[in-house]
């Protein structure tokens, strides 16, 4: 991740629906704490309240946090979103057991000074619109699936269940094929989308499906300096298990979003077998003693990384390098 220096005084935020619970912390340790309302108001007393510090540190809300980071971004913060999950853990090892908005504003303020991060940058409105509609996709496809395991019981379900779940699965399948016309017409209304996806689509494997997932829920290459802390945002960075003479198994770190990995993962097993590279390098992985599972998972974080890749050299006006050598015809894509 790109790494920012930090501020004397920051500013730490618990974000919730109605309130925002601010910590400003002042580098001889002292403190002063407050609660604004989280409206366009209650933003602005909030940033002048803190108007001291250079930096503005908060967790990921699913959305609630928007106005205030583009907020503090405009008026020149730096500003940090940060993964709950790795500052609840900071909280657990400092000790501290108390789960409150006044606590949690703390523990980002404290947070911030002692971990390096990468400054937050706001997504065009065209972005922030194709990432909203994939994510209402994933919850669509669950749904179906959901409804579809259901009416595997048909027999054991009332008439009148089994009608209404028929013509849910119907209104499903409309309301997914509106979702992909409009997911399609924003990226063709984007010149930069549009060439990101159509450059994702020359790796094998990547069809248009995994192309404007990574594009929506990956995050932007250029807040990530290497392809390596772009897989590990996915949660695809590799986490061994050892003590003394004892070997666990390497598992992911899995503190990215699910469902991106939920979609790389049809990709990868489609790529590890048409894409020559790829495959030597999943069946090398068997040959060593991993998994078909661990080979396979392998390739979802070299695959990202490859993305990585072809992104940074397609916006920098560069020929994209896929890493695929001549003499395989077929092509698949996921």
């Amino acid at each position: 991740m790109e790494t920012q220096s930090l501020s004397p005084s920051v500013l730490g935020v618990d974000v919730c629906k109605g309130f925002l619970d601010a910590c400003l912390l002042r580098p001889d340790g002292s403190r002063r704490e407050r609660r604004f309302a989280n409206d366009a108001r209650g933003i602005a007393a909030l940033l002048a309240w803190g108007e001291e510090a250079r930096v503005l540190g908060m967790e990921s809300t699913g959305g609630y946090e928007l106005p205030l980071a583009k907020a503090g971004a405009a008026s020149g913060l730096l500003v940090r979103v940060e993964n709950p999950r790795r500052v609840r853990d900071f909280a657990r090892a400092s000790g501290r057991l108390n789960k409150t908005d006044r606590a949690d504003a703390r523990t980002v303020a404290e947070y911030l000074p002692r971990f390096e991060g990468r400054a937050w940058s706001p997504p065009s409105d065209r972005a922030r619109e194709l990432e909203g509609l994939t994510a209402h996709r994933a919850a669509l496809l669950q749904e179906r699936t959901r409804v579809g395991n259901r009416l595997e019981r048909r027999e054991e379900l009332p008439a009148l269940v089994a009608r209404q779940l028929d013509e849910r699965l119907r209104g499903l399948a409309r309301e997914l094929e509106e979702l992909e016309r409009e997911r399609r017409r924003i990226v063709q209304e984007d010149e930069g989308l549009a060439r990101d996806r159509d450059a994702l689509m020359g790796l094998k494997g990547v069809g248009e499906t995994t192309a404007l997932l990574v594009l929506s829920l990956a995050g932007n290459v250029e807040d990530y300096p290497t392809a390596q802390a772009y897989a590990a945002a996915a949660g695809l960075a590799p986490c061994r298990r050892e003590s003394g003479s004892w070997r666990g198994r390497t598992r992911i770190s899995r503190q990215g979003g699910a469902a991106l990995r939920a979609g790389l993962y049809m990709a990868a097993v489609v790529a590890s077998r048409w894409d020559p590279l790829l495959r030597e390098f999943r069946e090398r992985l068997v040959e060593r003693g991993k998994t078909p599972m661990q080979a396979v998972v392998a390739c979802m974080r070299k695959l990202l990384m490859r993305m990585y890749g072809v992104l940074k050299a397609v916006r920098s006006g560069k020929e994209p390098f896929y890493g695929t050598r001549p003499g395989l015809e077929t092509d698949g894509g996921a």
